[in-house]
């Protein structure tokens, strides 16, 4: 579940304590040669906050069509698009045991990153 600020009143103020945020490079919102779409952009934000640590998110395709409201079919459009423009990398995940699939791991790429 997504972290949310707490908003709380002491002594007449209103003070927000910060329970979690994400970050996301400026070149991202307007420094690429061809702008995101508002699905894509969304896309990778929702990626981005998956985990921050260590910028490797595995969200269910199910998943990431709730959170974006949307069917599985634009999930798996936006999801192409930011791969084939270099900003995501997906990589299949398999049971050790019975060889059945898992939800795919993403590794989110920063633009103009080194480690693209």
């Amino acid at each position: 579940m997504a972290q949310k600020n707490i908003y709380k009143f002491e002594q007449d103020e209103l003070r927000v304590e910060e329970t979690g945020y994400t970050l996301i490079p400026n070149d991202v919102i307007d420094g690429l040669d061809t702008p995101l779409t508002p699905a894509e952009f969304c896309l990778y934000v929702y990626l981005c906050s998956s985990d921050q640590n260590t910028s490797r998110a595995f969200p269910s395709r199910k998943k990431l069509a709730e959170r974006m409201n949307c069917s599985l079919s634009t999930v798996d459009r936006t999801m192409r698009k930011l791969i084939n423009i270099g900003l995501v990398e997906k990589i299949a995940r398999y049971d050790p045991d019975d060889r059945t699939q898992l939800p795919n791991r993403y590794k989110v790429y920063y633009p103009n990153s080194a480690d693209r």
